[in-house]
């Protein structure tokens, strides 16, 4: 097979970073219609924008019934969530389309969207990290706490190599030692940092540091895939031909969808 020139991967890099950006409204805009729910099962009032759900209640209203339910649920739920898009997954893990790429990245946002919480929620006690404080648990409790999340994270990754890497026949007719470390880094690594930095740009000025953190918590499951993928055995897919070029409707897709979500929410809706 011809050696793919530093475009194709620049193509790949477009598409996935457009895909991980759509899969990444998808999600938090689930998760933040839970939290929503659960909250007005309590009566409290919210105000949700682009990047942030904010609950107008004072902190002597919560109870803790109503932190569990309502911090706790919806990153249980989102673990629950990437199960089943797993599953899903697993059913079209054969399919050479790339909306099999649009469910992975879905998987990744909701594992993290708990296991990132358990850790970065836990060290800014933010989000699951104030269920840790109405539980009353001590800081060794927290330190297990952040530990257990970034162990699964890092798990769930090295569990999930071949998964990811298996992508690749979109564009490839094999994965060998020669492409398969420009494809990882084109397909996962620079549309992580491309995408998060594109959706902390757009959430200017209401960008914090635990929003930072979270979104950055979806590299921890691809550390164990650049470890392992220098030493795992080639991978030949069909010798179909292959032609790797832009999605133009993924990219649109996700512009509509990233200023039509930012224009909307600019100044927040009450529910």
């Amino acid at each position: 097979m011809r050696r793919n020139p530093s475009g194709q991967y620049l193509s790949i890099a477009i598409n996935s970073t457009a895909i991980y950006v759509i899969s990444f409204l998808t999600v938090t805009s689930l998760v933040n219609l839970l939290r929503i729910f659960f909250a007005l099962h309590f009566d409290i009032q919210t105000t949700i924008t682009f990047s942030k759900v904010t609950f107008l209640t004072y902190n002597g209203d919560w109870s803790p019934d109503s932190v569990k339910a309502v911090f706790g649920c919806p990153p249980l739920l989102s673990f629950l969530g990437g199960l089943c898009i797993l599953i899903l997954y697993l059913k079209v893990a054969f399919e050479k389309g790339l909306l099999r790429l649009l469910l992975i990245w879905m998987f990744c946002h909701f594992m993290a969207g708990f296991f990132g919480e358990m850790m970065v929620g836990t060290l800014l006690n933010q989000g699951l990290g104030f269920v840790i404080l109405y539980l009353h648990i001590m800081d060794t409790g927290k330190m297990i706490t952040i530990l257990v999340g970034l162990t699964c994270l890092f798990g769930i990754g090295y569990l999930s190599t071949r998964i990811f890497l298996f992508s690749a026949n979109t564009y490839f007719n094999s994965l060998t030692r020669q492409n398969r470390m420009p494809f990882v880094f084109s397909q996962f690594i620079f549309p992580i940092i491309l995408g998060n930095g594109i959706i902390d740009l757009v959430s200017i000025p209401s960008v914090s540091l635990y929003g930072i953190l979270m979104n950055a918590s979806i590299i921890v499951l691809f550390i164990p895939v650049i470890l392992r993928g220098t030493r795992l055995t080639d991978m030949y897919f069909d010798d179909e031909p292959r032609t790797i070029r832009l999605a133009g409707h993924y990219l649109i897709l996700a512009i509509i969808l990233l200023s039509g979500l930012r224009i909307f929410l600019d100044h927040g809706i009450l529910t």
